[in-house]
C-alpha cells in the first residue's frame, strides 16, 4: 500500500513539473514576440 502511495505521490510531482513548464512556455511566448 506504501508503495503504491509512493507512486501515486512521484506521479503527481510530476504532473505538476509538466504543468509548471507548460505554463513557464506559454508565459514565455506570449511574453517574447516570435521572429518572423
Amino acid at each position: 500500500e506504501s508503495r503504491w502511495m509512493e507512486g501515486h505521490s512521484q506521479e503527481r510531482r510530476h504532473a505538476t513539473l509538466v504543468t509548471q513548464e507548460t505554463l513557464q512556455e506559454l508565459s514565455t511566448a506570449h511574453l517574447l514576440p516570435r521572429s518572423p
